[in-house]
């Protein structure tokens, strides 16, 4: 009976996740044979980041229960961690005398996850649409807290100093943060108002979100398909020793430490809760370190480093950790 369990258990974790993973190294084939072009990319993203994402943010968090949405394992969850990594890195740095260069990417690799791109898909694959919900809650307090960090920390390793009230500016103006604000007030409007006003507003409200659910339902297979393409597996680092420490705490300390934070301080936090915020943490470093590194003058080879490697990492520790969670 338990290894009929542990089977069934293993071949649900796989259905989770390879065609999560099958969809990015399609990505990665596409960008290979010269399907699809930089240019082609590029377009997917602005299409991702200024319509797709936020559309399915702004349904996922209107249509919940305003009182569900201000939850603090979830908040937790997503900064706090992100604080004591940080912590850890800087010391790791200083301990192991870890070359200037490269200590922006090594520090921020620790907390800044690819919690929109790979987190909204594999949070709704594994937990269904109270996962998406989850994930869409998550990103609205700790990505903009992540940006506003990373980029500090880039603009304090890095040879460009002026760029960084720029980048700051651009944390803060984000268009997925915006739909999760916005779709918070939707949802304590929707709480708050009259059986009738609701009638009146239910036939433009659900073209509406027709249309935003049908544009928003593209974005996350071609976000899967936009990391596939931006992977170079020309990156390397010179320093292998900083790089498998830089991995090994983004796709295995900090979700652990997510974990224990969660299962000490909120005991009652429902499994879906905890298993969505530490699959958030588990995924890899998000692509838009890079921009950011590169924007403040940090190299660029260890920056794309960390990100192509915590990828390759995480197509073996997100199957393991979804083993313990689901």
């Amino acid at each position: 009976m338990i290894e009929s369990n542990f089977v069934e258990q293993v071949f649900n974790v796989l259905e989770i996740t390879i065609p999560v993973f099958a969809m990015i190294g399609l990505g990665r084939w596409l960008t290979v044979k010269n399907i699809m072009t930089t240019d082609h990319r590029l377009f997917m993203n602005k299409i991702i980041f200024y319509f797709s994402l936020p559309a399915l943010i702004f349904i996922g968090i209107s249509g919940t229960d305003f009182d569900k949405l201000i939850s603090m394992p979830i908040i937790v969850g997503g900064t706090v961690p992100m604080l004591i990594i940080t912590a850890l890195a800087i010391l790791s740095t200083l301990i192991f005398k870890i070359d200037k260069s490269i200590r922006g990417p090594f520090i921020y690799t620790g907390f800044w996850a690819n919690a929109t791109y790979l987190g909204f898909p594999l949070a709704q694959r594994a937990f269904g649409d109270e996962g998406f919900t989850n994930a869409a809650i998550f990103n609205a307090f700790a990505v903009p807290l992540w940006i506003t960090a990373g980029t500090l920390i880039t603009g304090v390793y890095g040879d460009k100093k002026s760029s960084v009230s720029k980048m700051l500016k651009t944390a803060i103006v984000n268009p997925i943060v915006g739909a999760a604000f916005f779709g918070i007030i939707c949802a304590y409007i929707s709480q708050n108002i009259s059986q009738d006003s609701i009638r009146i507003l239910n036939p433009p409200v659900s073209m509406i979100t027709g249309f935003l659910k049908l544009g928003g339902s593209m974005g996350l297979p071609m976000a899967l398909l936009a990391i596939g393409g931006s992977l170079s597996f020309r990156a390397v680092s010179q320093n292998k020793m900083a790089l498998f420490a830089a991995c090994s705490l983004k796709v295995v300390v900090t979700p652990m430490i997510t974990l224990l934070i969660l299962k000490s301080f909120f005991p009652d936090a429902s499994k879906i809760v905890v298993g969505s915020c530490v699959l958030l943490m588990a995924t890899p470093v998000a692509v838009a370190s890079y921009v950011i590194a590169t924007g403040a003058h940090i190299k660029e080879e260890p920056a794309a480093a960390v990100i192509v490697w915590t990828t390759l990492a995480s197509i073996v520790t997100i199957p393991v950790w979804l083993f313990f969670l689901i």
